[in-house]
């Protein structure tokens, strides 16, 4: 999805409540808290919903002449977002900001080209109790001209309809960020010329790619980039998982991975037909493997049941089966054909569970011939491999 430049918004007013404000990153402050604007140009400008400092440098020049029209003059405007430009170096607060631009330094590019002797001559101004040391200002010049040398990426995340979308994230090169209530995220110290991709991600939206953003370098120069959202693709529906027990005819196994799913007594099935598998290392356990598999999730799964020997008839060998009918198991001679009538047999029931055959003799042998040839076209007769292939 491409970007577009695109003023903030104007309309309906915004709050500055704690919610709103909240996300705001590093070197970002409440706008109120910029010396000289009070209660009134507060409010004045979240009818345009600046609320940040960043929000301030997003603004064009026009949107704030009109929105503080009567409160505030285009020069002071102008100073309040040369202070707001500051606060984006780290260590800048409010009050070093109106330092700095009461003594003509207005941008971090200024700021970076003081001298430490300079920084340390203007900050002097400063009442004690806001007092700078020499360590501080050093990291502040540091910090200036790393803003100076790299970009910013100002934008709001909105979705197909056109609203913000909250806590999405952004990340470009090493830069993380979370979207905040109104969409919005800022990204600065980018680095230049390296074509950094930009990916934004949504739990509920497709994920944003864009190979090489634009990034901005003058901090007034306003405006915001919309990024859009698309919703996240509907996730297939998982395929239901198939059972021979049930009557479905499981695919030709050709390579799929096989796994077994232990149950306990409890759990098997009235007619169930089981092998003797194996005995365990107690003695006194034996293992037994129903003839009727399930395909799931490309899984053939096999299911077996460790029951006590004394369940079965004395000296019973590997490989005898059994029918589990009324709580006991009975031996039964299984070969493949029969098997293979077994599993026909479950298919036909699951095919025509709703029509019970007719009364007379003729109308179920009529019935019966169109039954088989309703399971021969949709290959209830396919399949036929032998059934410890999986």
């Amino acid at each position: 999805m491409a970007t577009r430049n695109t003023p903030l918004p104007d309309g309906d007013a915004a709050q500055s409540s704690e919610d709103e404000v909240s996300g705001i990153e590093g070197g970002a402050a409440p706008v109120i808290d910029l010396l000289g604007i009070g209660a009134v140009a507060a409010r004045a400008l979240a009818r345009i919903k600046v609320l940040t400092t960043d929000d301030l440098l997003r603004a064009r020049s026009d949107q704030l002449a009109h929105a503080l029209q009567g409160i505030a003059t285009p020069t002071q405007t102008l100073k309040w977002r040369y202070a707001a430009s500051l606060v984006q170096v780290r260590g800048v607060g409010p009050h070093v900001a109106d330092l700095l631009v009461r003594h003509n330094v207005f941008t971090p590019d200024e700021l970076g080209r003081q001298t430490w002797s300079q920084l340390q001559t203007l900050l002097a101004h400063l009442p004690s109790s806001r007092a700078v040391t020499a360590d501080q200002a050093g990291a502040m010049l540091r910090d200036a001209t790393v803003l100076s040398l790299t970009g910013r990426l100002a934008g709001t995340v909105r979705d197909a309809q056109g609203k913000p979308v909250r806590n999405a994230v952004v990340a470009l090169g090493g830069l993380r960020q979370t979207t905040n209530t109104l969409g919005r995220f800022d990204l600065r110290r980018v680095p230049l010329g390296r074509g950094l991709p930009l990916e934004i991600s949504h739990a509920r939206h497709q994920t944003l790619l864009v190979p090489s953003p634009t990034l901005q370098t003058d901090p007034l120069a306003g405006g915001v980039q919309i990024f859009t959202l698309q919703p996240a693709a509907a996730r297939p529906e998982t395929p239901a998982a198939l059972s021979e027990w049930a009557g479905d005819t499981l695919p030709v196994p050709c390579g799929q991975p096989v796994r077994e799913r232990m149950g306990r007594v409890s759990d098997l099935r009235e007619g169930d037909l089981l092998r003797l598998n194996a005995v365990y290392a107690n003695g006194s356990d034996v293992k037994l493997v129903s003839r009727f598999k399930t395909f799931e999730a490309g899984v053939f799964w096999v299911h077996v049941y460790r029951v006590s020997a004394s369940h079965l008839p004395a000296r019973s060998p590997l490989r005898q089966h059994f029918r589990w009918r009324g709580g006991s198991f009975a031996p039964v001679d299984v070969d493949l054909d029969a098997f293979h009538r077994e599993s026909l047999r479950r298919r036909m029931l699951r095919h025509f569970a709703s029509q019970p055959l007719p009364a007379t003799a003729a109308g179920r042998k009529k019935a019966l011939e169109a039954r088989l040839e309703h399971l021969a076209k949709t290959g209830a007769f396919q399949g036929r491999h032998h059934p410890e292939s999986v």
